[in-house]
Formats: C-alpha cells, structure tokens, sequence
C-alpha cells in the first residue's frame, strides 16, 4: 500500500529500483505489490507516478494495483490521459467491479432487523453504503454517508449545486427537460452527470444512488424546500402533469393545503384500487394533516378510507385510534350507518390487539346500533361479527343462529363478502365437529373471488390452510399455502401473510422441521411489524424448539403469549398456549408446575363453556383431565436436537 505521501520518495528510488531489478544477473526473486487508490482525486503530477511505472512494469517482479472511481470522472479529468496510456501496455489489465446483488446485501443484513430489499434499493448494491448502513443499525441515514456525499457535493459550482438540491426534490427519477427547465441551463444538468451524481436512464435521469438522494434533501434548508416544491408543481401543472401521487408530494412540501386535498385522495383512491395498499394510506395521511379539523363529515369520511386501508396491513395500533375517531365524528354528525361501519372495523380491530372484552363489548354496541336500521349490510355483517365471537367460546348454537341470520340478509342483498364470512363461519362448526368443511369452504373462496373480495379471500386462504394441515393433508395444504402467498403477495394483505406464516411454524414445528421454524419465526417476532394475535403462534413454536433443544430463553416468549392469550380470552388459544408452557415445565422436569399449569387451561377452557355443557358437565370434564393427567408419569426427558420426535 503507497500513501499519496510516499509517492515522492517512489519517484526518487523508482530508476535505481528499476535498473537493479531489470539486471539479469540480480532478478528479483519477490514480487513486490504496490497499491494506489482513489486516483480518480490525484492531480496531474501525482499521475505521473502510475503513468512512469506502467511503460516499465513488463520488466521488474512489481504488480501495481490502482484503483479508482468510474462514477466521478469528468470529461476533463487528467486521470483519463493516464487511463488511456494504461490501455496501450499489453501488461494492462482492467477489471470492473460490480455492486454487491440484492442476494450479498440480503446475506449481509441478516439478523440486523433491517429490510434488505429497503437496503438494496437505497444503496444500489454499494459496499460503503450498505456497511455504513448495516453499522449504524438502523434506517436512519449514516453521518458518515451523509458527510461523504455532502463532500463530494462541494466540488460543484454553485449553481450546479442549487441544480443538485432541485433534482433531490424531483425525486429519485425525473424528466431531463423538467430538470432543465428548472434550472435554465443543460451545462449544468452535465455537470452533474460527469460528477456521476446523476446519470442518464432512457429518456430519464436518476441518482446513482437513492441514499445519496437523501442525505442531499435532507440538507436543504426548509425555507428553501417549500420555495423548490413550488417552483416543481408549477412546472408541472404548467406541462399538464396529471399524477395525483406526484403533485400531492410536492403540494405537501410547499405547504398548498389546496392543491393536498385536491390530490392526495384521488392518489389514495387510485392506489387502493391497485392494491397498494401502503401507498393508499399515506396518501390518506398525507390528506388528514392539510384538513381543517372543522370538516367533520370529509375528515371522517378520509378516516374510513385509511383504516380499511390499515386493516389489509396489519397496522393496528394506528388502525385503532383512526376508527375510534371515526367513530366519535359519525355519532356526532348522527349518521348512523357510518357509524356502524366505523365500529364493526373497530370490533374486529381490537380482536387483532387480543382485546378479547372490549371486542366483544364494541360487537354489542354495534348490533345495539344497527338493529333499528332493519335487515341491512351493517346488520349482516354485525351478526357475523358476534357469531365469530361466540363460535370462538364453543358457544355453537349461538353463534350458528346468528351466521344463518346473516346469511339471510345478505343473500337478500347480494352482499357477496357477507355471504363468504357466513360459510366461513358454518365451515368453523362443520370442522370443530368432525364433518366435513371443504365444500363450505371452497363455496366461501369462490364467493369472495368472484365478488372481487380481497380482504375476505385472504381470510379463506388461512383457515383452508389450517384446516387441511390439521387434518394433516399437508400436500393440499402445501397447494393452499402457495397459491395464498401468491395472492397476499400480488393484493398487499400483510395481515393474512402474517396469519399464513403463523400458521406455517406450526405446522414446520409438528413435522420437525425445526430449523425452517425458527428461521420463519425469528423474521417475524424480529424483523416484521405483527399484531398481538399473530404473534402467539410464533411466540410458542419459538419456544417449544428451544425447550427441546436445550436452548434458555424460552420462558419470556411463553410469558407475553399467555398475556396475548388472557387477553383474547378464546378456549382454543389458551389451551395451544397452556399447552406449549405444560410441556416446557415437562423438559425441565418440574412435573408440579406442569401438571398445575394444565389444571389452569382446563379450568379456563371449562368455564368458557358453560353455557353449552352446563356447569355439572363442565366440572366433570376437568376432574376427568386432571385426573389422567395427574396419574402421567412426565419424564424429564430433553427431546433431542434435529427433530428427532419418534425417538423423543
């Protein structure tokens, strides 16, 4: 390695070097490296070190490396005399090195909790960025690139730096002719382009880099900012520009409340009918922060549309609060029809958030609400809600009244995701008593698919998957859970993707697949953003691998899923997780603790049904468990590693 200050003492030496090396009768044995990076900043003097040794370098041991940046020559940069009289020395080598692939970045995030994807994309595969990234740990941006980019800024002229912020304000991808209207002059556009901060892509022009981008606008005063988004959705306007998405970007950052509620909706609308359904609410967002708050009935009206759009994402925390004020507007402008569909999407919500009590208390109020509106879509879908609630408690003759009552309804009024939730629910029954559940099941699929249904399609795809893998028909479980993927992947359904891959580590766990367990589990209690209710699965599939395996640890995740499930309240999760806890103590060989841990499932899933067995028969049911369990022998036996189970 030769330091750019060691380069005088080189030029000194080289003659004598090369004389005594070029000798034939004192060959140098060695091979000697020398090492000169970054020449794409060396003046013309300093190249002429690289230059010298290159015409002699086919007659001496010596391999010289020099390295350079091809993103940031300019036209007139001495440095491309020098490469060209490299290129004439037949000893000249040239090699290109490419940025690291969406694969090497992914390899290298992982376990760092960042989205590799997210990282690729902002830092096209440069190994700076993506290790600057990866050290700050986080998806700020890095002092450290900010700095380098910010320097490599300050060797424009002024106005090409003034060009650079407009661009950064575009966006990652522009129009030339609107980046030169912009800015009045194209020789500045080509500055930019020689530096390599911007480089051409069609017709279009973009950042090299995305985090560069970034660290540029983020440096931009805010005074400064709103007066560049003016001078851009001029421009565009004044070209007749008719993207909703890009004009309400640029209104929000002049600060044009008008020209936001003008398009940022329309954008919503139009993302939503496209399935983006990330991209839908924040334009929603985006729309909520510009309205007067004195607009009841449009700032409900925009709460609507974000939570629906928040449902299919798995946002619920945000999902509660945007009903729960939307639900306060529609009381209090009286309309009630509004309000049931703002407090059945609240109901379900706080089901996701394993509020079991205060789901079923919003499910009452709801039914309490739309019973005077008569048979109608709100009805239908409240008496769907309440059967769901009490099917999940084994109240099955309640919960079949009510579903055949919204079946009625909505047959009625060819309300097609109604009738999909209500052969759902049958199909429930149908399963938990051992008949046969497919063909309600594949109706209820095929009425969600053919009524355009996304929400409720998802739903089917996870419980067909569930239900075959627990009829242990993997192979057509395994058919379901691809062509499901496919779907939530294609219509943006992250909430049922989570309940997919919930429902997939526990089938990895029961087949001994344990590794895929872990690996699935580890991406989403880690690197995914879950609600409460899809993170018990994963929670005890997670820890009953480290129980067998020996591994500590496992008593936290067990913990907060037994809060999770107290708190939703339903017999079939408090039992799956009494369970996995029974069976953690049975490891360690606290026989006591696992047999008292069992009593407490049973006793709470007797009592959750006393209504349909009765207290007598429900009493009975436990002293019957107890007693077969009490009479086990629980061996302390460690199941062993790599899923060995018959062995266990």
């Amino acid at each position: 390695m030769v330091s750019y200050s060691s380069f005088a003492a080189l030029r000194r030496n080289e003659t004598s070097c090369t004389a005594r090396c070029s000798d034939n009768s004192a060959i140098c044995r060695l091979l000697t490296v020398v090492a000169i990076e970054d020449v794409q900043w060396a003046d013309e003097a300093t190249l002429d070190l690289p230059s010298y040794l290159s015409r002699r370098i086919q007659y001496v041991h010596v391999l010289l490396l020099v390295t350079y940046r091809d993103d940031g020559i300019m036209a007139n940069n001495p440095l491309r005399l020098t490469l060209g009289a490299f290129a004439s020395q037949r000893a000249t080598r040239r090699l290109s090195l490419p940025s690291l692939s969406a694969a090497g970045v992914a390899t290298l995030a992982q376990g760092t909790g960042i989205d590799p994807t997210e990282l690729h994309r902002l830092t096209a595969g440069n190994p700076f960025f993506v290790s600057e990234v990866l050290e700050a740990g986080n998806d700020a941006l890095p002092p450290s690139i900010r700095d380098a980019v910010l320097a490599r800024a300050r060797t424009l002229g002024t106005p090409a730096r003034d060009a650079l912020e407009v661009a950064a304000l575009i966006g990652s991808r522009m129009q030339s002719e609107l980046l030169v209207s912009l800015v009045h002059n194209p020789l500045v556009v080509d500055e930019l382009i020689s530096h390599g901060l911007l480089i051409k892509d069609g017709d279009d022009l973009r950042f090299r880099h995305e985090i560069a981008r970034v660290a540029i606008e983020a440096a931009v005063p805010p005074y400064r900012k709103a007066a560049i988004h003016t001078k851009i959705i001029d421009a565009l306007l004044s070209a007749g520009c008719n993207d909703d998405a890009r004009l309400a970007f640029h209104a929000e950052g002049a600060g044009n409340a008008e020209l936001v509620l003008a398009h940022a909706p329309r954008a919503g609308r139009r993302a939503a009918a496209l399935s983006a359904r990330r991209e839908a609410a924040a334009q929603y967002e985006r729309a909520l922060r510009f309205l007067p708050e004195t607009d009841l009935r449009a700032r409900a009206e925009l709460l609507d549309n974000l939570a629906q759009q928040l449902d299919f994402v798995d946002r619920r925390e945000d999902l509660v609060e945007t009903c729960s004020a939307a639900v306060a507007l529609w009381h209090e402008l009286g309309d009630s029809t509004h309000e049931a569909d703002s407090l059945l999407r609240l109901a379900g919500n706080l089901w996701w958030l394993c509020r079991g009590a205060d789901s079923s208390q919003a499910a009452n109020a709801l039914l309490k609400l739309v019973r005077p509106l008569g048979p109608t879509r709100q009805l239908a879908k409240a008496y769907n809600t309440l059967a769901h609630h009490h099917l999940s408690r084994g109240r099955y003759e309640e919960g079949l009244e009510l579903t055949r009552q919204a079946r009625e309804i909505s047959e009625r009024l060819g309300l097609g995701d109604v009738i999909s939730d209500s052969l759902c629910n049958e199909a429930y029954v149908v399963y938990a008593t051992g008949g046969d559940w497919t063909p309600l099941v594949r109706a209820a699929l095929e009425t969600a698919l053919s009524g355009g249904h996304e929400y409720q399609v998802g739903a089917v795809f996870v419980d067909m998957y569930w239900r075959y893998c627990g009829d242990l028909r993997h192979e057509e479980g395994e058919q379901i859970y691809n062509q499901a993927m496919a779907y939530h992947d294609v219509h943006d359904i992250g909430t049922f993707t989570n309940c997919l891959l919930g429902e997939r580590v526990g089938v990895l766990e029961k087949l001994g697949r344990w590794d895929e367990c872990m690996s699935i589990t580890h991406t989403m209690l880690e690197e995914r953003s879950i609600s409460p209710s899809n993170r018990m699965q994963p929670l005890c599939c997670q820890a009953k691998v480290m129980a067998r395996r020996g591994h500590d640890g496992y008593w936290p995740r067990l913990d907060e899923a037994m809060h999770l499930a107290i708190g939703l309240d339903e017999p079939e999760w408090l039992s799956f997780v009494g369970l996995a806890r029974v069976e953690a103590y049975w490891l360690e060989g606290r026989l006591d603790a696992a047999r008292s841990e069992l009593n407490q499932t049973l006793l709470r899933e007797s009592l959750t049904r006393l209504s349909d067995l009765g207290a007598e028969a429900a009493a009975r049911l436990v002293r019957q468990k107890m007693r077969a369990w009490a009479s086990a022998p629980f061996p302390p036996v460690r199941v062993p590693q790599h899923g060995r189970i018959r062995e266990a």
